[in-house]
């Protein structure tokens, strides 16, 4: 078995770890997520996943994630919040919110896919109910329809009430510009369960 103690992982790829393990490296140690400053805490682990996310790498961060999640019980108790953060990141001005929901997974509660929806909410200064009517009517999945529309309708709740600054009325109020009676139920989860991250 060999360890690599310095690998320097933010410039690697999804195929650099595929022959690092044909090459028989079976583990990595915490120093390869050095990036400049001690991982003394959680937080300090951010900037590494956002650094991922930043440069579209974005299954990768979810990956380090979820592995430095089973190393480090604090990383793993802030993984909903650290998966927000990565979906707010993989979103950029411009892109369809479907194509990125195809980066995110389930991982932490989902909390890719909600933050995503957080990202697309922040680039409208002057925010209005037309901005997020459709936004989710792209999301498709065959495999899970049902679930992909959910985490968008939700991840929207979540994008709209930290838009509003915490205004859960308003928030809930653009919920209701939503198509059906169940996207706006979803939108309001999401709004309410903002409240608690």
């Amino acid at each position: 078995m060999l360890f690599d103690p310095h690998i320097h992982m933010t410039s690697r790829t999804t195929d650099d770890y595929q022959a690092m393990a044909d090459a028989g490296i079976r583990a990595i140690v915490e120093p390869a997520f050095w990036l400049g400053q001690p991982r003394t805490h959680v937080g300090s682990f951010e900037d590494y996943f956002l650094a991922l996310a930043d440069s579209g790498r974005v299954s990768l961060a979810l990956g380090a994630l979820e592995h430095l999640g089973r190393l480090r019980p604090e990383v793993e108790a802030d993984g909903h919040s650290l998966t927000h953060v990565i979906g707010i990141r993989a979103w950029k001005p411009g892109d369809d919110v479907a194509q990125v929901f195809k980066s995110c997974n389930s991982l932490f509660q989902s909390g890719c896919y909600h933050g995503v929806l957080e990202g697309y909410v922040s680039q409208f200064p002057n925010l209005a109910p037309k901005d997020i009517a459709s936004v989710c009517s792209g999301v498709k999945d065959v495999q899970r329809p049902i679930f992909m529309k959910f985490q968008c309708v939700h991840g929207l709740g979540h994008g709209l009430t930290m838009h509003f600054e915490n205004d859960y009325f308003k928030a809930l109020s653009y919920c209701d510009a939503l198509p059906t009676r169940w996207d706006q139920e979803s939108c309001y989860g999401g709004a309410f369960m903002q409240n608690v991250i």
